[in-house]
């Protein structure tokens, strides 16, 4: 026993005097937005996307960045980059991660290596591999990321090319495959199933592959434009799932090209962003990423197009207004696709107008008002069970409005972007029966149909005054 503890003071005392990683130029940052309301209504964050973020951000998120540069040589700088970030969707002291009822939940939003100056040719270019935010294009008054391929891979940034900067990434990610059963299959295909239908000891998993390249440039004073394009490529399983489910209606990838162009001016600046999707992720790209792949097969053939244009404008020393506007129409998706009890979609189109003008009152206090207008028309072909038959379209139009009223207090009042800042807000929503529920939080579902008779509540909210008091900052 003596001896076992010599050794381990040993090894101690070793690990002591050894000399440490070189952690120079360490970073510490993060992000948080909470705060506390009158009602926990059930939005989440994809909702903000569509009506604004002022007075409608309930919960709690946060983010702890943590980084460091742990080795310099010869010229190169390697560092080590992580992001923890947490979320809570009901106002209680506890919960574990593992609660599903709008509980909490940690995650590993970033982890990755990044090593600065490999190239003679460019001491300025970046190589990484890891799990990182990658190039992330936002709205800010929106909370609403619209291009965003984040996850696991590798790239090179900034490399320099005429009077620009290239960027080249891969990222892959792994989901679950939507696979469907052909109700033809010979005997010999079927194979003894658990209790859901899967197949007994087949991976059901499928992959996509990202392939990113981003080019910015300067255009003229103040100008800058961004051309970016995202192939993104499915791997089908060759064995396994794929030979027993047969997916008679595999989806194919899907490519976005983007043109992005900033204009900064002695007023304020904007940004003006035109997007094509075609492929399989048109089908989610309304309000989303454009990054989420749909897997029924209608979608291979799909397009859409996104149009942009928001900014901040500071007309006199105290006042100044933000602004998004937006517009997307989708089309070309294969209506035959599918199977009883599918509804298929045929178009969407939407139109969104978010404004928030802001009136400084002292160095660090000003008002802020926000009022926003979503509409969303779809198309769909129904099937009709009894008949076998498709049996033409339905037109749904989701509406949704909002305005919001908050007194902010912050270091600098004259900017929308100085952090900390609190809010006490109050806010109308109101929207149509297709639309938002502005229900609170734990209510039963909306329209549950059992045997065509609804349970739980017959109708879901549509219009609600919410108030309290918001919190958020970055640094």
């Amino acid at each position: 026993m003596k001896k076992i503890n010599l050794l381990a003071a040993a090894v101690v005392a070793a690990s002591l005097m050894a000399p440490a990683a070189n952690a120079a130029n360490a970073n510490f940052g993060g992000f948080i937005r909470t705060g506390v309301q009158s009602k926990n209504i059930q939005n989440d964050d994809g909702e903000k996307a569509k009506l604004g973020r002022l007075g409608y951000e309930p919960g709690t998120y946060g983010e702890i960045v943590l980084g460091a540069d742990i080795a310099n040589v010869d010229d190169t700088v390697w560092s080590v980059n992580s992001r923890v970030a947490y979320k809570a969707h009901r106002n209680r002291d506890w919960f574990t991660a593992t609660e599903s009822d709008g509980g909490s939940a940690f995650a590993f939003r970033e982890f990755y290596i990044n090593v600065k100056g490999m190239f003679d040719f460019d001491k300025n270019a970046d190589i990484w591999t890891g799990k990182r935010y990658y190039h992330r294009d936002d709205i800010y008054i929106c909370d609403w990321r619209y291009y965003d391929i984040s996850g696991v891979g590798a790239g090179v940034d900034n490399l320099s090319l005429g009077d620009g900067k290239l960027s080249l990434a891969w990222f892959r990610r792994d989901e679950s495959r939507d696979y469907k059963w052909d109700a033809y299959l010979p005997d010999e295909y079927y194979v003894v199933t658990k209790g859901n239908g899967d197949p007994v000891g087949l991976n059901k998993e499928g992959t996509v592959n990202f392939l990113d390249a981003i080019y910015s440039f300067p255009v003229w004073d103040g100008g800058n434009m961004q051309l970016r394009h995202t192939s993104m490529i499915p791997h089908r399983d060759s064995d396994g799932y794929m030979k027993y489910a047969h997916a008679e209606h595999d989806y194919k990838g899907a490519q976005r090209y983007a043109i992005d162009l900033s204009q900064g001016f002695s007023l304020g600046w904007n940004k003006t962003v035109v997007i094509y999707d075609h492929g399989s992720n048109a089908n989610w790209g309304a309000f989303g990423t454009g990054s989420w792949i749909d897997q029924s097969g209608a979608s291979n053939n799909a397009y859409r197009w996104s149009f942009f244009n928001f900014g901040v404008v500071n007309f006199t020393q105290h006042f100044g207004l933000a602004h998004n506007i937006y517009a997307t129409f989708s089309d070309g998706y294969d209506n035959n696709v599918g199977s009883t009890n599918v509804t298929t979609k045929k178009s969407d189109k939407s139109f969104q107008l978010v404004l928030r003008p802001f009136y400084q009152l002292t160095k660090m206090t000003k008002v802020e008002l926000e009022g926003s207008f979503y509409t969303t028309s779809t198309k769909n072909y129904v099937y009709n069970d009894a008949k076998d038959a498709w049996k033409g379209t339905e037109k749904s139009v989701e509406q949704g409005q909002k305005l919001s009223l908050a007194y902010v207090i912050q270091p600098d009042a004259s900017t929308l972007f100085s952090k900390p800042e609190i809010q006490f807000f109050v806010t109308y929503l109101h929207g149509n029966d297709n639309g938002l529920d502005f229900s609170e939080y734990g209510s039963a579902a909306y329209d549950v149909s059992m045997n065509n008779v609804k349970v739980g509540r017959t109708s879901k909210t549509t219009n609600t005054t919410i108030f309290g008091v918001h919190g958020e900052a970055w640094w």
